[in-house]
This record gives C-alpha cells, structure tokens and sequence, in this order.
C-alpha cells in the first residue's frame, strides 16, 4: 500500500517513452504528477486507490495528454501546450495510446520487485524536471516549503535541501530572479 502512488509514476513513464519514440518529444517529469515541455504542462496523472481495512484492492490511474494543436484553451496557454505545438506535426492518438500503454505494462511488470522498484525510481530520477530546481511545495496543512529539490527517495518521496521529505504537495518551480 505505501507504493500504490508508484502506479502513476509507471504510467508518466511510459508516456513519456511515448511521446518521445512517436513524436520526438521528450516531456520531463514534474513532481508529482505531470509531464511537461520547457516547464508548461503537458499532461497530468492522478491516482486514487481503494483500500479495505490494510489491504490494497486496486489503483485506478489516469492521464489527461493534450495532444492537438489549438486544443489548449486560452486561459492557459502560457502554462500549458499540446504534442503536436510542439513537435509541429499531426500525432496518431491511437498510436500515442498503443505507446503509452505498452510503457505503462513494461513499467507495471517490475513494481512489485524491489529491482523493478528500483528501476522504476532510477528512470524517474533521470526523467525528472524538478530535481535541481528551486521549488515552492504547498503542503496538505496549506503550509509552504521553498528550496532546493535535490532527489527522490526510493518511495518516490520528494527530498528537500536539508533532508526534508516531503510526500504529498503541489510543486511550482520557481524562476531565477
């Protein structure tokens, strides 16, 4: 139960593979839960699990993927973008699914290992956009943390200049001044 959240990073992943193997382009990943492309949101993931008692009975993961030019709605142009704006030609949505999906399976197949674990936290680690980044995280008690983003644990856990871990926050990369 502690890793169910590692099913949406599998899914990130193999969107990402996706994207990249069928139109060139390589989204980072945004802790915890979004592709993006020079810091605009590509995608979103999001999770939910069904828990009885302390038993796990599923995770049900979603991905929302803009993938169409001028399928980006005004009001958020400039924090948001589409694959084919980017890569500046029309995308096969049925491919980009069959990608995505056959990512999403190879990256399911190892998670219940702790070598597939592993592996599936070194490629997140590599594919990351925030890690490195001066970062503002609100926390669910609506207090805020800002500094450096310097790792994810082997938990998926965001670690925090001076160690501080954080598990569950909404993450804004902060700009040079």
């Amino acid at each position: 139960m502690a890793r169910a959240h590692l099913v949406a990073t599998a899914l990130a992943l193999g969107a990402v593979e996706a994207c990249d193997s069928l139109a060139g382009v390589r989204p980072g990943l945004k802790w915890p839960n979004d592709l993006v492309v020079a810091d605009r949101k590509l995608a979103g993931v999001l999770a939910e699990s069904v828990v009885t008692g302390d038993r796990l009975e599923a995770v049900v993961v979603g991905m929302g993927l803009n993938v169409r030019t001028g399928a980006t709605p005004p009001e958020v142009a400039d924090t948001a973008v589409a694959l084919e704006d980017v890569c500046g030609a029309a995308v096969d949505r049925e491919e980009l699914l069959a990608g995505v999906l056959a990512g999403f399976s190879q990256w399911m197949d190892g998670i219940e290992k702790p070598s597939g674990q592993a592996a599936l936290m070194a490629a997140a680690r590599r594919e990351s956009a925030t890690l490195g980044q001066q970062v503002s995280v609100q926390l669910g008690d609506g207090s805020v943390l800002e500094g450096l983003a310097q790792d994810l644990d082997d938990g998926g856990a965001l670690v925090m200049e001076g160690g501080v871990r954080v598990v569950v926050g909404d993450v804004v990369h902060l700009r040079s001044r």
